[in-house]
This record gives structure tokens, C-alpha cells and sequence, in this order.
């Protein structure tokens, strides 16, 4: 993958990206912060613009890269999750307050009709299961202190990323939003990748930044 891919698959998903020379700028309302990719000596350098509230703009470096290719896909997951978070996941959980997601109410029982709900299939999560499954959001016990992980297991059954120990009510909720960010990869940018000719070119550790 290239810039100019990665660009024309984000703004076909909807997300506003504009295309320089050796840079990606994504297109946010003015006088607002705004995330980039550009080429610096041999380098990608992927960084924030700060802008609100700033005398004099000034440039946050995020993370550096070797190759295009990395920096284009890490470019693309990373903007379209919080992308799909904002235009998709927020919007839903603010409709359906009852469920009270990621709030002091939000249980088990209303994380399963809150998936359900979605459509999310069962096949793409399991909760306390000891069973090493693929493709799976996987939520754990952690310890003898009741703290919980949320892992992400890849095609082959390993993990991919995990988070830290966290209250089971935080837990819920980091599953929730991953397995709705795993439906949505499944559902449309599985698509979109295939259509500009790289869906044969994702690794699991690429749809993990698409899912933090």
C-alpha cells in the first residue's frame, strides 16, 4: 500500500483525507487539531498538528516508520478507528442510553443484548472462556483481585494485543467497542481493502490498530 491508496480508501469510506507529495492530511473543521503523514529525509513521520488554542501551530510526533507501505496502512487503521468511533460506535451508544455503555450500569447482560442489538455475530467474542480461539475478542480474569483483560487473538489463535488489568465494567466496555470495531473491519473495510487491491495484505497486527 501506498499514500495514495490509503487515501482513496479512507475518503471512500467517508473519513477526508487531501493527498500532497509525500504527505496524507486528514481534513478537519477549521481551528481544530488535525492528524498527518509525512515523509521526513528516509523516514515517515506520523504526528498531530496542534492548533486549538495555539498561538503558533506545533507539530506532535506520534510514531516514525521505515517504509511507506507501514506508515500508509498504520496511517489508514488508525484514523478510520477513530473515524468509526465517532461516526458509528458514539452515535449508537448515545440512542441507546438504557444500555448505559461504558457507564456504572453497563453488565454482562446488557453487553450480550447490546452486541445482539448491533448484530454482531458470537463467533467474534467469548467472555471467560480458558479455550484459545481465533479471531476472537477474548475477555479474561486477570489474577485473584477480580481484574480483567481484553485480548485480541489473531487467525492463528495468538494474541495480538491486550490490555491492561482493568474492572470488569471497564472491561465490558473495551470489548464492546472492540468487537464493534472487528464487525465493522469485517463488514465494510474488508470490502474497500479487496476493491483497491490490498486485502491480501492486512495482518492481524494491522487490524489490532484498527481495533485500539
Amino acid at each position: 500500500m501506498n499514500i495514495s491508496i490509503a487515501a482513496k480508501i479512507m475518503n471512500k469510506a467517508g473519513k477526508q483525507i487531501t493527498i500532497e507529495p509525500d504527505k496524507l492530511v486528514e481534513i478537519n473543521p477549521p481551528y481544530e487539531n488535525y492528524h498527518y503523514l509525512k515523509k521526513v529525509r528516509e523516514e515517515w513521520e506520523f504526528g498531530l498538528l496542534l492548533v486549538e488554542r495555539q498561538e503558533i501551530p506545533n507539530e506532535k510526533v506520534i510514531k516514525l516508520f521505515k517504509s511507506e507501505k507501514e506508515a500508509a496502512v498504520y496511517f489508514l487503521m488508525n484514523r478510520l478507528s477513530a473515524f468509526y468511533f465517532a461516526k458509528r460506535i458514539r452515535p449508537f451508544m448515545m440512542k441507546q442510553e438504557g444500555f448505559d455503555i461504558g457507564g456504572p450500569e453497563f453488565n454482562e447482560r446488557k453487553f450480550h443484548e447490546a452486541i445482539y442489538l448491533v448484530g454482531i455475530p458470537p463467533t467474534l467474542f467469548s467472555l471467560n472462556e480458558t479455550i484459545s480461539k481465533a479471531n476472537r475478542i477474548i475477555v479474561e480474569v486477570e489474577g485473584e483481585d477480580e481484574k480483567f483483560i481484553v485480548k485480541y487473538r489473531g487467525e492463528d489463535g495468538k494474541t495480538i494485543s491486550s490490555t491492561l488489568p482493568v474492572s470488569k465494567k471497564r472491561a465490558l466496555f473495551f470489548a464492546f467497542k472492540k468487537l464493534f470495531l472487528f464487525h465493522l473491519f469485517n463488514k465494510e473495510i474488508k470490502d474497500l481493502l479487496l476493491e483497491h487491491g490490498e486485502g491480501n495484505d492486512i495482518t492481524d497486527e494491522d487490524i489490532s490498530v484498527f481495533l485500539t
